[in-house]
């Protein structure tokens, strides 16, 4: 049977977590030419400023949300959907220059890095404290969710949309590692290694698929069903 982690050992993982993220971040614009860094992107082949000005809107989204938690005030509510949204960030920044669209994101990620470490250990492992979230959810899932993965996969997609597939993978193998190799309860190891499944399905990598799918089953039995519905994983046939 597994163990409970204490709450402040979860609470130092996420934090660790989320420095990771943001080191591989750094390493990503390192790599970057002047040429990339400066390119605009298209409605659906976005640049590397595209990118990170989407990823420091969503930053802000969670900030301003769990802010409104914890001090007791009303949560912001979106006036209009998330497609809506992400267009309107993307017509918002996409011509912005490089050196400001970085030194926005490095900002939100500090901010989030100072949220997570002003939230009481136990507060972040309360299930139902946040009420985007399932009732079920801890509050730390916002942030693996929201502050990490999504991060992860937008350099994901970054490789993808210029054709380093092999890159790509590497990248979401680590997502998930890092989540297998945790002390975080099965069930995130489960949902990290079920979107596993769904990027490699999305891929076209079907073997890679099934493997994952059938990991992710084995941390979280509930997800099989899921599975079964789900139009990512459609590709798999009966597996």
């Amino acid at each position: 049977m597994q163990t409970e982690p204490s709450s402040e050992r979860i609470k130092a993982f996420v934090l660790d977590l989320l420095r990771q993220g943001h080191s591989d971040d750094l390493a990503f614009a390192q790599a970057l030419t002047e040429t990339d860094r400066a390119a605009a992107g298209a409605d659906h082949f976005w640049s590397a400023k595209d990118h990170f000005s989407h990823r420091t809107f969503w930053h802000h989204d969670v900030i301003d949300k769990v802010r409104a938690v914890e001090h007791g005030g009303p949560v912001p509510v979106a006036a209009v959907d998330e497609d809506q949204i992400n267009a309107q960030v993307w017509n918002a920044h996409r011509l912005r220059p490089w050196a400001d669209v970085f030194a926005a994101y490095i900002d939100s990620n500090a901010q989030i890095l100072t949220l997570v470490d002003s939230i009481d250990a136990s507060a972040l492992t309360t299930p139902g404290r946040y009420a985007w979230l399932p009732a079920w959810a801890p509050g730390y899932a916002t942030f693996l969710g929201n502050c990490y993965e999504h991060d992860q996969e937008h350099l994901m997609q970054y490789w993808l949309d210029r054709g380093d597939v092999a890159r790509a993978v590497r990248a979401r193998q680590a997502c998930e590692q890092r989540i297998i190799d945790s002390p975080l309860p099965d069930w995130v190891r489960g949902w990290f290694s079920y979107n596993t499944a769904c990027f490699y399905a999305a891929a076209n990598q079907r073997e890679a698929a099934v493997e994952a799918l059938q990991r992710a089953t084995t941390y979280d039995p509930r997800l099989a069903e899921r599975a079964q519905t789900d139009p990512q994983l459609a590709a798999l046939g009966g597996t």
